[in-house]
């Protein structure tokens, strides 16, 4: 129902999720008192905290975000949402290896979730864990393989392992898929890597 408690935690994940594909700040004071009517009205419920949680992230409030993520994870320990949201928290804060403890539970809980396993395989290219990364992209791919993010993430850890073909071959994949300017950028410097001029142009 709108009004009830579970209703008001999706209408404040939905907000949430336009706030970031729009950058639009209004739904960001829109997902935090819809978020904080609905922990009000039911403090058993993990995602109000977990929306109220990314929100003070993003807002540089480290102790109130730490605080909510906390609460959320206290509510529903078997959460993937909340682990994985505790996770980037971490991450922002420097705490690399403790965010990913908490990206790998989060993919333990959701083994047939793509996007957890995406997660995590970006958090461990950027602890330079390439090929830990590349399963877990892998992993992803097989779980959601008409995804073409995944693909082109795949591609981009190719392309510093030295693989060149591969490379090609994941982004012309993730292209195929759905044509995105940022993936035919990665292409064309695979092309200029191979000497391909005509095709990079």
């Amino acid at each position: 129902e709108p009004g009830s408690a579970l209703g008001l935690s999706e209408l404040a994940n939905a907000y949430w999720l336009t706030h970031t594909a729009t950058r639009d700040p209004s739904y960001v004071a829109k997902a935090q008192e819809a978020a904080t009517k609905a922990s009000e009205l039911d403090r058993e419920l993990e995602l109000p905290h977990i929306v109220l949680g990314i929100i003070n992230k993003e807002a540089g409030r480290n102790d109130m975000a730490s605080a909510e993520l906390r609460r959320a994870l206290q509510l529903n320990p078997r959460s993937s949402r909340a682990h994985s949201s505790m996770a980037t928290y971490l991450a922002s804060v420097g705490r690399n290896d403790d965010a990913e403890k908490e990206f790998r539970t989060a993919v333990d809980l959701a083994p047939e979730n793509w996007y957890s396993h995406s997660q995590l395989a970006s958090h461990l290219t950027n602890m330079g864990k390439t090929d830990e990364a590349k399963e877990q992209y892998q992993e992803s791919i097989r779980l959601s393989p008409d995804n073409p993010e995944p693909h082109n993430n795949l591609g981009s850890i190719l392309v510093g392992q030295g693989r060149f073909a591969e490379a090609r071959a994941s982004f012309e994949k993730s292209i195929a898929i759905e044509p995105r300017y940022r993936t035919y950028v990665n292409l064309g410097g695979v092309l200029l890597r191979e000497g391909d001029l005509e095709g990079a142009a």
